[in-house]
């Protein structure tokens, strides 16, 4: 009877048979794939940012933040002109200075050029850290077989991802973020000793400096290691848990002491201050603040609302073989190697939905940290998936299909040039550069987006507050402006989409204005938005009469 007995199961495989153990690849074949998927990667995004016709308008300031940091030192972390995190803008600075000592040309291009640089070699680190996420994962869950193909869907899933490429391809600090967080993340897992731990604590201070939420993974960690103390009844996790703790602290805490609080951001407005800017002129409406549409929504509808952009940010399949993963796994939520990933998803996913709630909205990008977290457990559900093909044919067609389903949609997004509408930023730039003569020293106002064109004509730059909640404040507020700086060229965009929806009001009240209206002269047109359904004027600024 003993010895007909079949072994106790192993806890992962009675929590998920499917996630079990293969055979390992070959390591010069692994090493080769995974050199394939970088190299593709890296080319890509080259290739894309070279097609791109103008940056961001949040590339921009990127850009300047790195040059004015360059001229004005660590002082001008205390500005509160400028409250994003510095990490990014110092790494694109460091690339521009090295350009310039290689002989590169100062100049809009020049910063460009660097920016996109720190945003490709950060989307290439996060490709690495997923692959390293993954790997140390997929050990732990399916041996050192499996680890392999999971580090290695795990790489071209998140090489693939349509978000992380476009993101790469612009000056973005996300993806710079996103490498030293999931890094932190591969470090941190499985309770390691304090030197990886230490490690780990850098990574996460060194997120933090990045963005704001790369702490997260910080306070996460420890927090796990310290409940896996008091469940074992050991004090063994409590040395790597420190180490994380005064490893974030050396890299975090003079930044903190510099600027003299946790985070320079300034809180944006929340929808009840919205609110009450329009209860003073309610003839107006619909509000648009910040060039996004504002919704309010209740408690109930935030987590939803958040759900949905992260699906909208892994294109659907990847948080839906992520969470698949997860669900199969769910007994092991609070254990290793899960416990680390699955708090920061929680603590993430909270995260947007309370600025969603706040704040009345969400962009697809703010949820790219739970995806990304995701990613390697889709890698794990796809090679779980391949071992269960094996059973027969239609197993293997039915998989077949599966994958087919998941990378076709992400290589076909991805073929997208990013900013590819904005095709009137570089034309206007070029009429002026022939029709203005020289434009250094000029001034040119206009809204967030016309940004771009003052940073490539290399113009002096004054910003319209697009914030203002009615038509009527926002020409008010132009108004003042062309008063106060007198401008050489007014931009401004007009067309369907909800942000500019205003903007032919707003232009009409300031050519019937008595004083201003005469002095404002149409100088071009270009042809704007994505179906090229909008306009980009360009208005001359004339002098005031003299009185």
């Amino acid at each position: 009877m003993a010895a007909s007995r079949k072994p106790a199961a192993t806890r992962t495989s009675r929590d998920a048979q499917a996630l079990t153990g293969d055979e390992p690849l070959a390591a010069g074949r692994c090493a080769a794939l995974t050199g394939l998927i970088l190299t593709a990667a890296l080319a890509w995004r080259i290739i894309l940012a070279t097609l791109m016709p103008a940056i961001s308008r949040d590339g921009v300031l990127w850009c300047w933040f790195a040059r004015d940091l360059g001229l004005r030192g660590l002082g001008l972390l205390r500005d509160d002109a400028y409250d994003q995190h510095p990490l990014f803008p110092a790494f694109v600075l460091a690339l521009q200075r090295a350009g310039q000592l290689a002989g590169a040309a100062d100049g809009p291009l020049a910063w460009q050029a660097a920016g996109q640089a720190a945003s490709i070699l950060g989307g290439v680190g996060v490709i690495a850290a997923s692959g390293a996420l993954g790997l140390r994962l997929g050990r732990a869950l399916g041996g050192p077989g499996r680890a392999q193909r999971v580090s290695l869907w795990s790489m071209t899933l998140t090489a693939l991802l349509p978000l992380n490429v476009w993101l790469s391809a612009d000056v973005m600090s996300d993806q710079l973020h996103l490498a030293l967080y999931l890094l932190a993340v591969a470090l941190l897992i499985n309770t390691p000793g304090w030197p990886l731990a230490a490690l780990g604590g850098l990574c996460a201070g060194l997120a933090f400096l990045t963005r704001p939420e790369g702490g997260a993974v910080a306070l996460v960690a420890p927090a796990a290691m310290t409940m896996r103390a008091l469940r074992t009844r050991s004090a063994r996790p409590l040395a790597p848990a420190l180490a994380t703790l005064v490893a974030f602290a050396a890299v975090a805490g003079p930044y903190m002491l510099i600027i003299g609080g946790v985070s320079p951001k300034a809180d944006k407005q929340t929808l009840d201050e919205l609110g009450r800017g329009a209860a003073a002129q309610p003839q107006d409406s619909p509000l648009a603040l910040a060039a996004l549409r504002r919704e309010d929504v209740s408690w109930w509808q935030a987590a939803p609302r958040a759900a949905l952009e992260t699906f909208r940010a892994g294109r659907v399949v990847l948080p839906a073989l992520g969470l698949a993963a997860l669900l199969a796994l769910r007994r092991r939520w609070a254990d290793e190697p899960l416990s680390v990933p699955a708090g920061c998803l929680l603590v993430h996913f909270a995260l947007i939905a309370l600025l969603v709630k706040r704040h009345g909205y969400l962009d697809p990008r703010h949820a790219l940290v739970i995806v990304a977290l995701l990613t390697p457990l889709a890698g794990l559900a796809l090679s779980a998936a391949a071992k269960w093909a094996r059973g027969g044919r239609q197993r293997r067609h039915a998989v077949r299909g599966l994958m087919l389903l998941t990378v076709a949609p992400l290589v076909l997004y991805s073929l997208r040039v990013p900013n590819g509408a904005d095709v009137h930023v570089p034309r206007a730039v070029a009429w002026l550069h022939e029709t203005g003569g020289a434009l250094r020293g000029r001034t040119l106002l206009g809204g967030k987006s016309e940004r771009r064109i003052a940073f490539y004509a290399g113009m002096r730059y004054i910003e319209w507050s697009e914030g203002e909640p009615t038509a009527e404040a926002k020409a008010g507020a132009l108004r003042g402006l062309l008063r106060a700086f007198a401008p050489d060229y007014l931009a401004i965009e007009i067309g369907p989409a909800d942000e500019l929806s205003d903007n032919e009001r707003v232009l009409r009240a300031l050519r019937e204005d008595p004083s201003l209206g005469r002095r404002l002269r149409e100088a071009a047109r270009f042809r704007a938005g994505r179906r090229q359904d909008g306009e980009l004027l360009l208005l001359r600024v004339l002098p005031a009469e003299p009185t």
